[in-house]
């Protein structure tokens, strides 16, 4: 069973390859370092509110598009 940690990574990473953008790139828009932004998407690393406001902005959706449907997010697209 996945994490919420693990879930939410998952949901960023496909987020941001449906919008075909690098990680090198995200991390950027959304002020992290590639390496963390890498480590959130493999469920390695917590991920903070403030971060995850930053990137739920550098991939133009709510933050309820990134948390699992147990958490109260979206489905997944």
């Amino acid at each position: 069973m996945e994490t919420v940690t693990e879930q939410v990574g998952r949901r960023i990473m496909l987020r941001r390859t449906l919008l075909r953008i690098r990680q090198g790139e995200l991390a950027t828009k959304a002020g992290l370092s590639q390496s963390h932004l890498s480590n959130m998407e493999q469920g390695a690393r917590s991920i903070d509110l403030e971060k995850l406001v930053a990137i739920s902005r550098a991939l133009n959706c709510k933050i309820a598009d990134l948390l699992p449907e147990s958490e109260g997010g979206q489905k997944a697209a």
